[in-house]
């Protein structure tokens, strides 16, 4: 089995959310050996990279605690 394609099988496990030091782990796992830069190679040309997700806001958390120091 090619690198390319286990990388693609493990980014799908893992949601799209692995990038190219936690693949790099999740590689030596399993006895692939590779280094940091050849799996980034690999991740870069076949567009493997992690999806960057959008951090939540979290505005009511201030309205909450203001209400429940009235006492």
């Amino acid at each position: 089995m090619a690198l390319a394609e286990i990388i693609t099988e493990q980014r799908e496990r893992s949601f799209r959310t692995h990038g190219c030091r936690r693949m790099c782990l999740e590689l030596k796992k399993r006895d692939i050996h590779r280094g940091p830069k050849t799996i980034l190679r690999i991740m870069e040309k076949y567009e493997l990279l992690a999806e960057i997700r959008r951090r939540r806001k979290w505005g009511n958390l201030g309205q909450q605690a203001i209400n429940t120091k009235t006492c």
